[in-house]
């Protein structure tokens, strides 16, 4: 896959004007960009591809980005080009400019809400001086699993997926914060874990919804995406 479609539904108060985004092959300095997502405007029902020239380079594949809450740094995965293996990338935005990407050893991360933070698995790291801090445990109720996807409301709920053992199907558990320590974890209903394997939760930001992938039967391909609506008891 050579391009890479913009699904996210960014909703901005104010863009401004923007140089156009393009590179010269010879020439790896990036243009000046101004507005907030990245000189484009929100893409509509159409996917667009994302910010040609920058993360859109020619490789044949490029994948998993993310931008950080700042919209300051973006981490994504490139494969093709001078990169033979998938290589994990970041790219920053400084002195009123997107510098080259460079490689990193972050990969698919999730941060919270003020950006200091990033998940991965069952692990964590903070933003220090120098970049981020050495990968350390999330604890319990985390530790113990083998956790692919994880997800963080602003409630500072966090749903993720795990497999209990490699025979049995996986399952997206909660847990939430209270007193500075996450509680036990709880597998969620029914109505979210019904597939095998049932993984890689994405919750709103207010928790109103509840994406995931799951392999069911009746569905379109080896995989499929669902949704689910909070209700107002707090089922799904």
């Amino acid at each position: 896959m050579n391009e890479v479609y913009f699904i996210l539904a960014l909703v901005f108060s104010l863009f401004l004007n923007a140089c156009n985004a393009k590179q010269n092959s010879k020439n790896k300095e990036l243009p000046a960009i101004v507005s907030p997502y990245l000189g484009l405007m929100p893409p509509g029902l159409i996917p667009k591809i994302v910010a040609p020239g920058i993360i859109a380079t020619g490789e044949d594949f490029v994948g998993n980005v993310k931008f950080s809450p700042d919209m300051k740094e973006i981490y994504t995965i490139k494969k093709g080009g001078k990169y033979k293996d998938f290589t994990s990338l970041v790219i920053r935005y400084e002195n009123n400019k997107w510098q080259d990407e460079s490689v990193t050893d972050v990969q698919n991360p999730v941060f919270s809400k003020d950006g200091t933070i990033i998940y991965k698995g069952s692990e964590y790291r903070e933003r220090i001086e120098t970049g981020w801090s050495e990968p350390k445990s999330m604890g319990t109720p985390f530790e113990d699993r083998y956790v692919m996807g994880i997800s963080i409301s602003d409630k500072n709920t966090i749903l993720f997926d795990h497999y209990e053992s490699p025979d049995t199907k996986g399952a997206i558990s909660y847990s939430r914060l209270k007193d500075g320590k996450y509680q036990p974890s709880q597998k969620l209903g029914k109505e979210i874990n019904n597939g095998k394997p049932t993984a890689h939760p994405y919750i709103a930001l207010d928790e109103s919804y509840l994406i995931w992938d799951a392999v069911r039967e009746g569905g379109y391909s080896d995989s499929d995406l669902y949704i689910s609506f909070q209700q107002k008891d707090g089922s799904w």
